[in-house]
Parts: structure tokens; sequence; C-alpha cells
């Protein structure tokens, strides 16, 4: 037997393990893992020491000395130096597609503290391009927030950099952009009209100030989509990412079938690491039915369609959750979606055979999603996010999933008493309340908005507490849930 030392932690599928061995001659096993913790998640929680691969499957689990004895000449050993082994990570909602795009993108702002710093980065990305003089400068990761004065900037402040193109920033969150003079010029006409103040704020002569947001991103859509090239590309590389992870099945924001063209090619490729649930557009429903795509993806090993997917609104701390009241400096809030347009979407999944499966943040977009999903009963509904409960009692929900957004509470923690006030915040991630209403559970890193971060997001929703052990002794610490409960939402299985 051949023996291979390791010092690393891991947290790994055994089958992604099993997928890195060498064929073994015999039916012994290639690999056997001993010294750690490995949680199998079975009837019990409780956890072995060892366990046995052989391929695609695990032949044994048990102790040390009992995997020992079925090793074979040619089966090698890690030592796991008391590391922990689960059965894979699911993410819940992840952007696999614009992962790959924003993670080596030129000109990533994630690191500014502030409008000057980000002023700076804008200059330097576009001296450093030999692109014409008319090509964007476009980059994303801005985060007001985290600036000294936590307001949103305007196409004054990019202006003022003094760099001759069209400047299209995209805020971490995915749902906001900062534009520039040249950039509002250059859009199509009239691609702003129609647009309310929630989507297109103006400033005092009515003109748009540059802060584009929800729908209104669709203008930008030419020049932030990507070609078909491009999207493949983004997408195969935010797929590596996710694989690299640690997450072994991931469920992907609402798409269009060009992205489920892509998948089930780099799956015959050989190069998809991981299962992909896709969750379609309701606008793509009926282009993916009339295709032979149903019938590729039946035959598919990695690649399912399971829903069809609406993002109802956005983070509460960027004051984009469609919420009951006003925040606490006034902010309305977006509207979400209308009841019509929700019921389209419910009729196009009803029409393809497929759940429904709704982002909700604020407190008015979660009630208008849990009227859709008749409260959720029906087996199979998720909601991604449930940041802010309804006021009063909550309702039995039991038969709903809901995916944490654990790495967007981590960064809540510092803004929401100030967003919300105190006492609202207190109904805000309470996962407690939900648990006792019956939710079953799964974890949603939301990235790249966030980390792509497993084992953090587990730490952050078992202290509720950041990565630096921020606030101490958790942020409404009474609405944490047990361990044994978050490791099977981080795996998929929350019984």
């Amino acid at each position: 037997m051949r023996r291979i030392s390791s010092s690393l932690l891991i947290a790994l599928a055994a089958g992604a393990l099993s997928a890195a061995c060498a064929g073994a001659p015999s039916d012994d096993p290639e690999l056997i893992l001993t010294g750690g913790l490995i949680y199998p998640l079975g009837e019990s929680d409780a956890a072995v020491p060892a366990l046995a691969i052989r391929a695609d499957s695990v032949l044994a689990i048990g102790s040390d000395a009992a995997m020992f004895d079925l090793a074979g000449d040619y089966t090698q050993q890690m030592d796991l130096q008391g590391a922990v082994v689960l059965p894979g990570a699911y993410d819940a909602w992840v952007d696999l597609e614009a992962l790959g795009r924003w993670s080596a993108a030129d000109l990533d702002v994630r690191l500014a503290s502030t409008v000057e710093e980000v002023q700076a980065m804008v200059r330097n990305a576009a001296g450093a391009t030999t692109s014409p003089v008319a090509e964007w400068v476009v980059g994303w990761g801005w985060d007001e927030n985290e600036w000294p004065v936590p307001s949103l900037p305007d196409r004054t402040a990019l202006d003022a950099t003094r760099v001759d193109r069209p400047i299209a920033l995209l805020h971490r969150n995915g749902r906001t952009a900062w534009l520039n003079s040249a950039a509002l010029a250059a859009l199509p006409a009239g691609a702003l009209a129609n647009q309310g103040p929630d989507r297109v704020p103006r400033d005092a002569n009515g003109e748009p100030s540059g802060i584009l947001v929800g729908g209104a991103l669709d203008a930008l859509s030419g020049i932030l989509g990507g070609d078909a090239d491009e999207r493949a590309s983004w997408l195969a590389d935010g797929a590596r990412l996710a694989g690299a992870a640690g997450i072994t099945r991931a469920a992907i924001p609402p798409v269009d079938v060009a992205v489920v063209e892509n998948l089930l090619e780099l799956e015959s490729g050989g190069v998809l690491p991981l299962r992909v649930d896709v969750r379609l557009a309701p606008t793509a429903v009926a282009a993916y039915t009339a295709t032979n795509l149903p019938r590729r993806v039946a035959a598919s090993d990695l690649v399912r369609v399971v829903a069809v997917g609406v993002r109802l609104d956005g983070p509460l701390a960027s004051r984009l959750a469609a919420i009951s009241r006003p925040y606490e400096d006034g902010t309305l809030g977006p509207a979400p979606p209308s009841a019509g347009d929700l019921q389209r979407a419910l009729d196009a999944s009803h029409d393809a055979g497929l759940l429904l499966h709704l982002h909700a943040s604020g407190d008015a977009a979660i009630g208008l999603a849990l009227d859709v999903l008749d409260g959720g009963t029906a087996l199979g509904s998720t909601i991604i996010g449930f940041d802010l409960l309804p006021s009063g009692e909550l309702q039995d929900l039991s038969g709903l999933r809901v995916a944490l957004a654990a790495g967007r509470f981590a960064r809540d923690i510092y803004w929401l008493d100030r967003v919300l006030g105190p006492q609202r915040a207190r109904r805000a991630h309470a996962w407690s309340d939900l648990a006792a209403a019956g939710v079953s559970f799964s974890f949603a890193s939301d990235a790249p908005a966030y980390p792509l971060r497993p084992l953090t997001a587990v730490a952050a929703a078992l202290t509720r507490q950041d990565t630096e052990g921020y606030p101490a002794g958790g942020w409404n610490a009474g609405q944490a849930l047990s361990q044994g409960r978050l490791v099977r939402a981080l795996v998929g299985d929350s019984r």
C-alpha cells in the first residue's frame, strides 16, 4: 500500500476525490481516507474516521483499522489529520457566468474604499488598454456602504476622471450600475424612457443621475452581456471556480437557453466539474420547450432544468429590498414585480412542468412570494434569501425550502441596524423563527456578489458573526441554527 500524507484541511465530496484517482488493477479500494471526521449524513449525524473509495463509489465507511483491512497493493492512503469530509457542498444560488466573468475582470473595484479610489482605478484601467477610444470601460464591485459617506454616487464623479469613453461600473450586488455622461449618451435611444425613479434616479434638473437599478440595467445588456463565445468562456471559468471551492452541485439564477446549451457542451467535453440545477427565466421557457433541449437534458448526468426562477428584489443593505415600510432614511425601496408578472411566471412553470423558485429579500417581496407559492406548501417550492420576516406570526411553512444567504448576512450585520432600525432589524435573517415554522434549509452564496466559501458560510450561520468574530456574542444570536441542521443544509439535505 502506498501512503500519501497531507496536512491540507479539506471539505470535498468523496465522489470528487475518487474521480481524481487512477484506475486500480483490482477490486481493491483506490484510496482510503483515515484519521478524519467523515460525516456520511445518513440516519445519524455521527462522524466516522475513515472511508474507502473505488472509481466513483464509496465502498465502505468505518474505523481506520477496518479500512486498512480492505486495502490492496495499489491502494493509496490519505491521512486527514482531523480534517472534515462532507458528501459535497450544494450552492442554491450562484451565478456561474458572472462568477467567471468578474473573477478576472480588468477593472475590479471591490477594494476601493472611497469614490476617489474608484476614480483612480478607472483612470488606470482606461490608460492600460490599447482599445479604440470609443471602447467602453467596464468594471464591477463597488459598494457605497464601504465608503465613509454611504450614499450612491452619480455621473459627475466618473466624468471627473476625464476618461473620454463610456464608463459602466456594476455594483457588487449585480442590481445597480454607475455610468458616466458618455455612457448615458451611448445607450440606445429611449432606453430609459418610462423608467420610474426607483430604477433611474434623476438629478435636480430631471436628468438621469448615472445610476441604473434593477430592470433599467436591460439598457446595458448589449454592453455587459458579452457575445456567445465570451459567455461560454465565462460559464466554463465560473464552473471551474465553483468546483475548486468544493461545490459539487449548484443551482443558478434564471437564464436563457444559451446557458443550457453551453452547460451541455461543457459536459460533453468532459470539463463540467459539478452538477448544475438550471432555473429558466420566464421568457426563456417557450424557447426551451420548442427545441430538443429537454431531450438532451433528460440524457444528461450533470445538467437538470428544475424550475422557473424570478428575482423579486435586491439586498437590504443596498436599500433594494421591497419592504412594507420605508427604510430609516425615508427611502421607499423598489416595488416588487406585479402580481400579473408573477402569475405569468407561475403559468410558465406549470406549462413546462417545473417548480417556481423566487429570490426575495424584503418582507413585501416575501409576502408576495408566499402568496404566489400558496404559502410554500407545494413540495419543492424555494425562496432564496427570506432576509426580513413579514410582520405578525409566521404561518406554517412546512414544505417550503429557504436558501440562506449567509454571506449576505455576514455583511448585513454592519448596516442593518442603521438601515432598518434596531427593532425592525431583529426580524432580519431570523433563521430560528423560520425553522420553527417548519422550513427546510440550504445555502446560497449569491456569488459573485458575495464570496464563494461554503465552510465560511456555515461558520457565519453557526456563530452569527463575520470571519473576524464581530459582533461579540453574535448578531441576534438567538436566531442561530444547530450545527447538524447547518451541515445538512450545506450538502442540500436538510432532513
